[in-house]
């Protein structure tokens, strides 16, 4: 991603399409890709739903799990983010 500003967009987007989801734990930039880190299974499911094939500004998502060690080797302090019965 560009940068702040662009940062920032991209977050709220993500936030507001996933508003119903209960909750979003983490969010991690590397590089193009956003991580997210939900709350629950459950949580994981209805955003992955939500977000699979989203088209953002033109741009077609794509969503995929991440077994929740491999997320934090990338975001090591999202393991303070909440408790998570992944």
């Amino acid at each position: 991603l560009a940068d702040d500003d662009e940062i920032d967009l991209v977050v709220d987007s993500i936030q507001n399409r996933c508003a119903t989801v209960k909750r979003i734990e983490h969010i991690g930039i590397h590089s193009i890709f956003v991580y997210l880190k939900f709350s629950s299974n459950e949580a994981a499911a209805q955003g992955f739903h939500l977000l699979s094939n989203w088209k953002y500004h033109g741009r077609e998502i794509i969503a995929k799990y991440l077994r929740l060690e491999r997320y934090y080797e990338h975001f090591p302090e999202a393991r303070d983010s909440g408790s998570t019965n992944n």
